[in-house]
């Protein structure tokens, strides 16, 4: 049993190094020829896991499974299954679809038949997710959370946001938050209702991504592009204004000829 043991602590390190294989290969006793065959098996198993790691499903929130509602109709408390396959939903004291609380946190599914009664519509697609709470003391703070696989190539993530009153308006999310492996990312706008941050320190790694607290998201991308510094679109926007104020400028000088 002890040796076993040995056997399956050496075997999974053979997935990343091949220095320990001559450990192995001395171990001295029973069967050799059976031995490296169940260490062949316990390795393609090991290694099965890994491929085995999926990336992130639903990010659009369009795989619901639910009856849609009316236009201008509300829903009820639903299956988190069936509202947000792929998402572990928590701290929400209701899971809502097309439909609001009066105090409780909530985790909703808004969309497709839109407008809803609250006036409602997705950010795009058919759907779209909507967290709330009242920030009352001791309510438990909603949140949409799931592990998977980081594209190797990631260097950003990008999604949209915005009031689910007015999808169109641009709104900086509100006491809401993201996190990627427990480490709360620095948001910023790229341009409309899309918002970006920088993600490449965990590219190819296994993490949990999470939306919580009051945020109305949707359409959440991994982008193999670079997220310029907050400061960099400061420069482009000081340049631009520099240069309109130059060509004003030169049309007064010649108006004056």
């Amino acid at each position: 049993e002890e040796f076993w043991s040995l056997c399956v602590d050496f075997a999974a390190y053979t997935v990343f190094s091949s220095r320990w294989r001559p450990i192995c290969n001395s171990m001295k006793g029973g069967n050799m020829k059976t031995i490296k065959n169940k260490i062949l098996v316990i390795l393609v198993l090991i290694a099965g896991q890994y491929v085995k790691a999926q990336g992130f499903v639903n990010l659009g929130f369009e795989d619901a499974t639910l009856s849609p509602t009316p236009v201008g109709g509300f829903g009820g408390d639903v299956d988190p299954a069936m509202a947000f396959p792929g998402w572990i939903v928590s701290g929400a004291q209701s899971i809502l679809y097309n439909n609001r609380t009066l105090g409780n946190t909530m985790a909703a599914l808004i969309g497709p038949s839109v407008p809803d009664f609250a006036g409602d519509t997705p950010l795009q697609g058919a759907y779209s997710a909507l967290l709330t709470t009242f920030q009352y003391p001791g309510q438990p703070t909603p949140s949409l959370s799931q592990t998977a696989l980081v594209p190797d190539n990631a260097k950003s993530i990008t999604f949209l946001s915005a009031s689910p009153f007015n999808a169109s308006s641009s709104v900086e999310p509100a006491f809401g938050a993201v996190t990627l492996g427990g480490t709360s990312l620095s948001l910023f706008s790229i341009g409309g209702t899309r918002f970006a941050a920088d993600i490449s320190a965990f590219a190819g790694q296994i993490q949990t991504l999470s939306f919580s607290g009051n945020i109305y998201f949707d359409d959440i991308q991994f982008s193999t592009t670079a997220v310029p510094e907050p400061s960099t679109f400061a420069l482009v926007g000081l340049g631009g204004l520099a240069f309109g104020l130059l060509k004003k400028r030169q049309i007064r000088l010649f108006l004056r000829k």
